[in-house]
């Protein structure tokens, strides 16, 4: 069995594309996963978190 011993991003842009090296270990994968969560957040469940405005409740003059 053969394990892959380099590994790449294809970085692919209007003006063309290219292949990056990136090291894979715990700490990229760790963050490569939360990167994926917080965008599946900010895709679904963020866009109904944040509610309408506070203001302030109008005043009434003391008589």
């Amino acid at each position: 069995m053969r394990f892959a011993t380099r590994f790449g991003v294809l970085h692919v842009r209007p003006e063309g594309a290219r292949l990056l090296p990136i090291v894979v270990d715990r700490a990229t994968v760790a963050a490569f996963l939360d990167a994926r969560r917080l965008f599946g957040w900010d895709q679904g469940p963020a866009k109904s978190v944040i509610g309408e405005p506070i203001t302030r409740a109008a005043q009434t003059a003391a008589a």
